[in-house]
């Protein structure tokens, strides 16, 4: 038996220590081995404490949060398959790099492998996907206070290093009773020190931006190539180099430069323009990768082997970063240190020229397509009426599989887009809403999300969170009754390709949202979806638009877009 008090004493310290790092918000999910830590953690944080029912949804809706605030999220769990449920979540906080603090509640070490009710083991449940383990024994007075201060310190940094950012997991075994009086315990305890403080990390730089450097200045016919960046800090920085650089440049839609119409030698439509290979005399000398992974596998082409470019890849990531084997120096530094680098050396105009030519052929093709379709309510016409109308005060979230890459697409460029978010470290269609939840909790400020049917479905009971958003979140649900991706794919010719790939469904939404409460509207036009849109960016609270599409005509519509495209392209020598 541990004196409870003791216990409520140790998970205070632990918790005002992480709250003096910089954790604001912490998401609870209820459960009664966690009662010590649940109890102290709204004596500290109050109203930013959230809880959830579930916990992958739970997981996601912190991970959301972190994403959005750029500061760990805590969460707090109970024992047993509590715990495992946080194992998606976690995947993709590893490979975003986002930072989470798991505090998961375990049974003590006499209840180990005895068959005890709700007793997994969970030392080190997520394996590699957590970037570290620390366990903390049932409460004992021959331990100081000033030792919880140092393990949650030790835990914040696992969790926030620069450039290995991810989730870390506390696991805390604890004795009944949990507490000794209903009353006493949802109060700070006595006797418990100060936070410590610790100096601020700084983020890696490599010693070969000198290499960086002499490549720049010897280069003519250059391609910048800018992937995901995580936070608008590094976005900034990334766009004050490219500017300077002054090379044809290829955004990704996470990289925030994707819609950024003042930037010379910008590849708007970067992906389609490639849909036709580039000729010999469009071949650059050097092609550099600032920052993270890409939507666009006709983009990412660009970094496969090449035997004429120079290929580097620059990223804050201490992660291996090569997908297809073309990178020939990778280079860990921030884009922020970018930015010290002097260029010189002027580009070939001709080079410049053919490049910008092509893509203004891909943008009158494209303007030209949709204008005659003005009404359609389609896929690609629904993202690109998105990436025009999303208020600049909002974030976009676009979900995985078809929203985000029909963005890549068809987004067209605006001088005041919003920021845009996704979970594109593991690219699961897992806790989509439970993560725009958090985002939208995390900032509080307007969010919209573009999501997929399967994915809707996939995360249904989150939107049991979305009531609890203030702001402004519309959440457009394009619903195509299945998988409409791989109608894209060569598998759809397949003789089981419903019952395996296209998996329909025929469900609706209106009766699920309304049963948890939230706005629902089906507009049928393009006309009436930006009507019905602009009253839900307005409106406080979560607003639910349900599109309808059709698979078969959505596949249709692509392969009819980039016809067109390709043969704008066919007219260039």
């Amino acid at each position: 038996m541990t004196d409870p008090n003791l216990a409520h004493r140790w998970a205070y310290t632990f918790l005002r220590q992480l709250q003096s790092l910089g954790v604001q918000r912490v998401f609870v999910a209820p459960g009664s081995r966690s009662t010590v830590l649940a109890l102290q953690a709204f004596t500290i944080f109050g109203e930013n404490l959230t809880t959830h029912f579930d916990e992958r949804g739970l997981g996601f809706l912190a991970l959301g949060a972190a994403k959005a605030c750029q500061r760990p999220s805590c969460v707090i769990t109970t024992s047993g398959t509590a715990v495992a449920n946080l194992l998606p979540a976690i995947i993709e906080a590893r490979y975003s790099h986002v930072p989470l603090i798991i505090l998961s509640a375990d049974r003590p070490p006499e209840m180990q492998q005895r068959g005890c009710n709700q007793t997994i083991d969970q030392r080190e449940i997520f394996g590699s996907h957590a970037l570290a383990y620390h366990e903390i024994c049932p409460p004992e007075e021959t331990v100081s206070l000033s030792e919880l201060q140092t393990w949650a310190i030790s835990a914040w940094r696992d969790a926030t290093r620069p450039g290995n950012e991810g989730a870390v997991q506390v696991n805390w075994m604890f004795r009944e009773p949990f507490f000794t009086n209903e009353s006493a315990d949802a109060s700070p305890p006595l006797d418990t020190p100060p936070p410590l403080t610790i100096p601020t990390a700084t983020p890696p730089t490599s010693p070969d931006l000198e290499t960086l450097k002499g490549i720049i200045s010897t280069t003519t016919r250059g391609i910048c190539v800018v992937g995901a960046l995580e936070t608008p800090d590094q976005a900034a920085a990334a766009r004050s180099f490219v500017a300077k650089l002054d090379w044809i440049t290829f955004a990704d839609s996470l990289s925030q430069l994707r819609q950024d119409n003042q930037l010379k030698g910008m590849m708007t439509y970067g992906d389609m323009s490639l849909l036709a290979s580039l000729p010999e005399d469009l071949q650059p000398d050097t092609i550099l990768h600032i920052g993270g992974r890409l939507v666009s596998k006709r983009i990412a082409t660009l970094l496969a082997p090449s035997s004429k470019a120079k290929i580097v890849s620059v990223s804050s990531s201490i992660d291996y970063f090569n997908p297809n084997d073309g990178i020939q120096t990778q280079i860990v530094a921030t884009p922020r240190a970018l930015e010290k680098i002097a260029i010189s050396t002027p580009q070939d105009p001709r080079f410049q020229e053919s490049l910008i030519e092509r893509t203004s052929k891909v943008r009158a093709a494209m303007e030209n397509f949709f204008a005659q379709h003005e009404d359609d309510l389609s896929e690609p016409a629904l993202l690109r009426a998105l990436s025009l109308h999303v208020p600049s005060t909002h974030t976009l979230m676009l979900g995985n599989s078809m929203p985000i890459r029909d963005f890549e697409m068809f987004a067209a460029a605006r001088g005041d887009a919003p920021r845009t978010i996704a979970n594109r470290g593991a690219s699961g269609i897992d806790g989509i809403i439970a993560t725009a939840c958090g985002a939208a909790l995390g900032r509080e400020t307007p969010l919209t999300l573009v999501i997929g049917d399967l994915s809707t479905l996939h995360d249904i009971n989150s939107l049991s969170l979305a009531r609890s958003v203030r702001t402004p979140f519309p959440i457009i649900i394009i619903n195509n009754d299945g998988g409409g991706i791989f109608s894209l794919l060569p598998v759809s010719k397949t003789e089981h390709f419903e019952p395996l790939f296209g998996t329909p469904h025929g469900l609706r939404f209106d009766d699920i949202t309304r049963g948890f409460g939230l706005r629902y509207t089906a507009p049928s036009s393009m006309e009436e979806f930006l009507r019905t849109y602009q009253s839900a960016a307005n409106h406080c609270g979560a607003s639910v638009i349900e599109v309808s599409t059709n698979r078969l005509s959505n596949a249709d519509l692509h392969r009819a877009i980039s016809k067109e495209i390709a043969t704008s392209l066919s007219s260039l020598r």
